[in-house]
């Protein structure tokens, strides 16, 4: 098959989003498929993906210049999309976007990858585009020909269940042999307990704030924050007056896959996405955590993975999905990190190898492609 991978992410730098897509296409090649990843906007021109186009670059942030870039970014995905000529687009779910679907739907089918619950995440960041997916989702979602949801319980809920559409899940995996562990058998040899947690800015799910408050409860830990840097640390929390940014705290900013695999591996215990309450959602697998285990480190979460939900694994600790998830389990917390030294972590890994990568996954999912495919074949 010939396969468009539509995204409005910014693939200019390795982030989760475009290390993820690359392990995808990558295994999609393997099984004889050609991918054109095509992305909306970035911040800047030059792609970390191969095969790929980016249609617009540091876009204006004003409504004059969304709707020219709007404009200018549907005639050039015509335009590519016509050349490629696929027969099958795939897409991470975007907010509607003026003459998007008939751009879609004049090329070829459409699949949606839906990662998250969008009507209570846009809720949290922006209430004017609240409004607006709200109003328009349904034109990107009602016409499309087939829904792939990272979790059991996306696929369930009724805002998307209503558009009845043909569905598959599959959780999110990682790159299992692109995980260096040359440091995992060393980490017994520090006295120092560290801890690991990847966030993203504005993105309140992943409980940055419940981090720092369990940083200035355990000042005897190290805390690496990865994604944040010092300045933009402090800024967020003088959002919250019981908070503050204790020593123990290492900022890291953003950082490159290689740099953040060495952050990782130097540490013992990673800490996923604490808030997902916050998005009205109880289940996910986030990539970062599928990082952690990929590089046998064992794990704190505050929501149920789909992929470890029903295994008995004494190197995860899962608290309730809750706000006062933390400041309850303290002690808990506490043991655990000071225990995770006993884990052994290349099982840790086996068990990643055996369970979240992407090989088994993506093979359903291009099974999926195919029936979409033939069936409109058919139409």
């Amino acid at each position: 098959m010939k396969i468009v991978y539509v995204l409005n992410e910014d693939i200019s730098r390795v982030t989760g989003v475009t290390h993820k897509v690359i392990s995808q296409i990558s295994i999609w090649n393997e099984f004889g498929n050609i991918i054109k990843v095509i992305a909306l906007n970035s911040t800047a021109t030059n792609s970390q993906i191969q095969d790929s186009v980016i249609l617009t670059a540091n876009a204006k942030k004003t409504l004059i210049g969304k709707f020219l870039r709007n404009v200018f970014l549907i005639k050039s995905l015509k335009k590519e999309l016509e050349k490629f000529k696929p027969d099958l687009i795939y897409s991470r779910y975007i907010c509607y976007i003026p003459c998007l679907v008939k751009t879609f739907k004049a090329a070829a089918p459409y699949i949606i990858e839906i990662n998250t619950n969008d009507i209570d995440e846009i809720k949290q960041c922006n209430k004017f585009k609240y409004f607006y997916n709200i109003l328009t989702r349904r034109f990107l979602l009602n016409n499309a020909d087939g829904f792939v949801f990272v979790s059991n319980e996306l696929k369930n809920l009724k805002c998307f269940k209503r558009f009845q559409k043909p569905s598959i899940m599959c959780s999110n995996a990682i790159g299992i042999k692109d995980s260096n562990i040359t440091n995992l058998t060393n980490r017994n040899n520090r006295a120092k307990h560290k801890v690991v947690f990847i966030g993203t800015l504005n993105q309140p799910w992943h409980g940055i704030d419940k981090i720092i408050f369990l940083a200035n409860s355990l000042k005897n830990i190290e805390f690496n924050i990865i994604g944040y840097t010092h300045g933009e640390l402090i800024s967020y929390i003088n959002n919250y007056k019981s908070l503050f940014l204790s020593h123990n705290i290492i900022c890291h900013g953003f950082l490159n896959h290689a740099k953040a695999i060495n952050i990782i591996a130097n540490c013992d215990v990673g800490i996923g996405s604490l808030a997902l309450h916050r998005n009205k959602m109880n289940e996910a697998s986030p990539l970062k955590v599928r990082q952690y285990l990929a590089l046998g480190l064992p794990i704190i979460i505050g929501y149920q993975d789909t992929d470890l939900m029903g295994k008995k694994l004494d190197f995860v600790l899962e608290l309730e999905n809750t706000e006062t998830n933390i400041a309850n389990n303290l002690d808990k917390i506490k043991k655990f990190i000071y225990t995770s030294k006993t884990f052994d972590n290349i099982k840790i890994r086996e068990f990643s190898i055996a369970n979240l990568g992407y090989q088994s996954k993506e093979e359903a999912k291009l099974n999926f492609f195919k029936r979409i495919t033939q069936s409109h074949h058919k139409i």
